[in-house]
């Protein structure tokens, strides 16, 4: 294993656990994939970075925003191959998969936990506790706003839960019966669709998003695996083995 001084900068999570931020959690099996020895940092405001927003990877005086823009570094400076094992025609097909996560299951991840009323009850505990209301109350504000000027607040509910659906169809139709998507192997792909089922299917706030991922056998048997070999401690206390 490459021995660094990398540190990731992503929201607070439960020690040991996959990050409630599906491109935090991402960003994290990257590094896992790569080889690197690395540490977590929980900034008390994102705010504070360029961009605003986490994960952001630093390395020396180096500082990488997004998740994709950590990839690539770790691709262009650590000797990482995300892609070793896949043909250039699953890599496309992966590449559309991930655009298709980012880019519209998670406005259904949003909506769920931050727009609509009964989410936002289970999330306000669970991302908040012992802050006030003002505190709460102003980051809901601030995830709302990024819903509502989208193309997704155009949709009803029922088209949300409809299309967050379909994704999951898709992504169960790819993943098949191989143990991660193309293969036996994790590829940049997993980082990316592991970091959204496990956040639809195993967050603390339990929405209406687990039921459909749970319809999906081969999906949550990929959760179980994915969870055991990148978070073995927290999988064993939940009873998940790698197998």
């Amino acid at each position: 294993m490459n021995q660094s001084t990398l540190t990731l900068h992503v929201f607070p999570t439960d020690d040991g656990f996959f990050n409630l931020s599906p491109f935090c959690c991402k960003a994290e099996i990257l590094l896992q994939m790569a080889g690197q020895t690395y540490r977590l940092d929980f900034p008390q405001d994102h705010k504070v970075f360029p961009k605003g927003k986490l994960p952001v990877l630093t390395d020396g005086e180096t500082q990488v925003e997004d998740s994709e823009g950590i990839r690539n570094y770790l691709e262009s400076t650590k000797g990482a191959n995300f892609t070793a094992k896949l043909s250039e025609a699953e890599q496309a097909t992966g590449r559309a998969l991930c655009s298709m996560l980012e880019e519209r299951s998670y406005r259904a991840l949003v909506y769920s936990r931050w727009v609509e009323d009964d989410g936002w009850s289970r999330t306000r505990p669970i991302f908040f506790e012992g802050l006030p209301d003002e505190v709460a109350d102003g980051f809901r504000a601030v995830m709302s706003a990024e819903y509502l000027g989208s193309s997704a607040a155009r949709q009803t509910p029922e088209e949300i839960k409809a299309s967050l659906a379909a994704d999951l169809r898709a992504l169960a139709a790819l993943l098949g019966n191989t143990p991660y998507f193309f293969g036996e192997e994790p590829s940049f792909i997993d980082a990316t669709a592991f970091g959204f089922i496990a956040n639809f299917y195993a967050a603390p706030e339990q929405t209406w998003a687990r039921d459909m991922v749970a319809e999906h056998a081969n999906l949550t048997a990929y959760f179980a695996r994915s969870f055991a070999r990148w978070y073995p401690v927290a999988a064993a206390k939940m009873g998940l083995s790698a197998a």
